[in-house]
């Protein structure tokens, strides 16, 4: 009797030591699924980006804009984040920012309120001057790799293209209000009043700023001056191909011209002016097929 009471006293004293066991083992391991969480929870709170655009950059953007736009005879219109901006060749942003490119490159673009999203190109603002016809000047404010950059576009034909802007003015207003110091806008209205005379036909004023916009007239003339039109159709006159695009840069400093002359040759043109009465000129020439160019060789001429 007594071998069958301390037996099952042994019996019970090893389920209660493996109870106790498999308490011990499975509070450890809620033990270790909180810390797993509170780690994994402190992980994703310190990979939140912090936003790099907000209401009161806008805000500084669109005053900049608004003093800067008259001094270029211009007037924009502003996204306001509900109404789409309609360009006048038809194009619609931001809905139609993922059908265009960047720099030529299928790189992504796309809308971004606080500059942080999923885009090579996350976009904060876009503004955008239609000029008659379907010419336009239309600037996407956006964030690149945390950084800021002014895009501007001026296709009329064909998928739309984004560029840095060479507008120094621009270019700058954008990166110090990006950084939170705001922008300097006296300082283009400054270069925007500067004096034009003879000598500031030169093209550029002591601050690099263009004091000579040229026009499509001016543009066309000295194209022609250098003779560089002897294949054209119509010498002097813009040949009639429907892919044709020919627009002032929007810094105002030049004109560019991108031509298909006929089913087989393309020339595309800078003209900029260069001294009272004078220009200079890039021209790069090359075959096409199908709107496919072959490769371009540039030269430059004085006229």
């Amino acid at each position: 009797m007594r071998k069958i009471i301390w037996g099952s006293l042994a019996v019970l004293s090893t389920l209660a030591l493996a109870g106790c066991g498999n308490d011990h083992h499975q509070q450890s391991q809620a033990r270790s699924q909180t810390s797993s969480k509170k780690v994994a929870a402190s992980q994703t709170t310190h990979h939140q980006v912090a936003a790099l655009w907000n209401s009161d950059k806008d805000q500084q953007l669109a005053k900049f804009i608004n003093q800067w736009a008259p001094t270029m005879k211009q007037a924009y219109t502003k996204y306001d984040g509900k109404h789409e901006l309609k360009l006048a060749t038809g194009v619609k942003y931001p809905s139609q920012l993922k059908a265009t490119t960047v720099n030529g490159q299928h790189d992504s673009i796309g809308w971004s309120p606080k500059g942080t999203g999923k885009y090579a190109y996350n976009v904060v603002a876009l503004y955008n001057d239609n000029q008659g016809g379907n010419q336009h000047i239309t600037y996407a404010f956006a964030f690149h790799d945390g950084q800021p950059v002014a895009l501007v576009d001026q296709s009329t034909n064909g998928t739309p293209n984004w560029t840095p802007t060479r507008n120094a003015d621009v270019a700058n207003g954008f990166s110090q209000i990006a950084a939170g110091k705001g922008a300097n806008s006296g300082q283009a209205n400054q270069a925007s009043q500067t004096s034009t005379s003879d000598d500031s036909l030169n093209g550029v004023d002591a601050n690099g700023k263009p004091t000579h916009v040229i026009t499509l007239e001016e543009a066309l003339g000295a194209i022609h001056r250098a003779g560089l039109d002897s294949d054209w159709p119509t010498p002097g006159q813009i040949p009639p191909h429907v892919g044709n695009v020919y627009h002032p840069l929007d810094d105002g400093s030049g004109y560019m011209f991108s031509l298909f002359i006929d089913d087989d040759t393309y020339e595309n043109y800078l003209v900029y002016p260069n001294g009272k009465g004078h220009y200079h000129i890039i021209q790069k020439k090359g075959p096409h097929h199908n709107g496919d160019r072959g490769p371009l060789t540039e030269r430059e001429f004085d006229v």
